[in-house]
């Protein structure tokens, strides 16, 4: 195992999950100019945006949920179940009722000119469906992650280390060859996903389907956390990962266009592996290039948790604005992306971190 690694401080992972929270930013303003309904649509659309949004789609939350997995792991083993619930459950909770109810509220009254589905805020129809969460639903699923896991910490926490050690020490063994299953996993919990039953309208989806579907890569970062090597063997390109996937990328190049189920199971299995090798790609980049200690991603990892929680709002104001100019599709998106990093940064550094009240009701931060 590379020394680096058992550092205490792992600066690459604060990079890489700073990054993946501004790239909300990048994905939710590329939604305004894409081929698909979102809140807003410029008028001109472009199938460049779609393909970028489905783009990031597929590594941008299961990349996520694999950090934070393992944060939570090294959280929990360092201080304890009780302190992590009074600690981080409250981080997540307050910045998401905060956010729900003020920037939330404020963004679905831009709306309601654009949206014939909008809701007026004095409705009981607002608050029971849920609107009111917007972005916000992967917070959700944190909450469930850290609850199950602080449980767990709590009453079992010697069965759960020799679980997750033997499971560890299993998948560093097969030398690559775990990278095949992985996929199976996915498929299966996403079809656990949708057994959920949809809620009435009128009633709040409480993103269980969300939770049940990401659980695989969270548990992935809680193994990596439980042994470090399995955190270095994500960041390793070996030959069994390398010539395994040229073998199934050629044979999904060459299926029939005229597909049988065989082909479609296949075709189904090829779609859930790219997620994961797209997930160890992203930790090879960070870990090759940003794993030394850096001002700027030293701030944009304080700063990443406002940048999300007020970028949605921002993207909808600002575009709002733009789709009524005759700027350049491209011209208007790249504008977008600036304009509301920066709106979104100068909140954080003028307001968020000026307020000691602001700061814990956005990033749930005492001091």
């Amino acid at each position: 195992m590379n020394s680096t690694i058992s550092q205490e401080r792992i600066y690459f992972l604060d990079a890489m999950r700073s990054i993946l929270m501004t790239l909300g930013i990048i994905l939710h303003s590329a939604n305004v100019f894409s081929e698909s309904q979102w809140a807003i649509q410029n008028l001109q659309t472009s199938e460049f945006f779609s393909s970028l949004i489905s783009f990031i789609h597929r590594f941008r939350m299961p990349a996520f949920f694999i950090v934070s997995g393992f944060f939570c792991h090294m959280t929990l083993s360092r201080y304890g179940h009780r302190l992590f619930i009074n600690v981080r459950i409250p981080r997540i909770l307050v910045p998401l009722a905060i956010t729900a109810i003020s920037l939330n509220s404020i963004q679905n009254w831009l709306l309601m000119e654009y949206q014939e589905a909008a809701l007026n805020l004095l409705t009981m129809d607002y608050w029971l469906q849920g609107k009111w969460l917007s972005h916000l639903w992967f917070l959700n699923c944190l909450v469930y992650y850290f609850l199950i896991a602080s449980i767990l910490y709590a009453y079992s926490s010697k069965f759960l280390h020799k679980i997750g050690s033997l499971t560890s020490t299993f998948i560093i063994r097969s030398k690559g060859l775990y990278l095949f299953s992985l996929p199976l996993f996915s498929l299966l919990l996403v079809k656990i996903s949708y057994l959920v039953p949809d809620p009435p309208n009128h009633i709040y989806d409480l993103s269980i389907s969300e939770f049940i579907k990401y659980s695989v890569y969270f548990v992935f970062g809680v193994l990596a956390g439980f042994r470090r090597e399995l955190l270095w063997e994500l960041m390793q390109p070996n030959r069994v990962k390398i010539v395994g996937v040229l073998i199934l990328s050629a044979v999904f190049l060459y299926l029939p266009t005229e597909q049988s189920s065989l082909c479609h199971l296949f075709n189904l299995y090829i779609y859930a592996l790219f997620p994961w090798l797209l997930c160890f790609l992203c930790f090879f980049i960070f870990y090759k290039y940003f794993n030394t200690k850096s001002a700027f991603f030293s701030y944009l990892s304080e700063a990443s948790y406002t940048i999300y929680l007020f970028h949605h709002l921002f993207v909808i104001l600002y575009g709002i604005i733009l789709i009524n100019t005759e700027l350049n599709i491209y011209l208007k998106f790249i504008i977008l992306v600036i304009a509301t990093f920066s709106t979104t940064a100068l909140i954080h550094r003028y307001l968020i971190l000026k307020s000691p009240v602001l700061r814990y009701l956005f990033n749930g931060k005492r001091g």
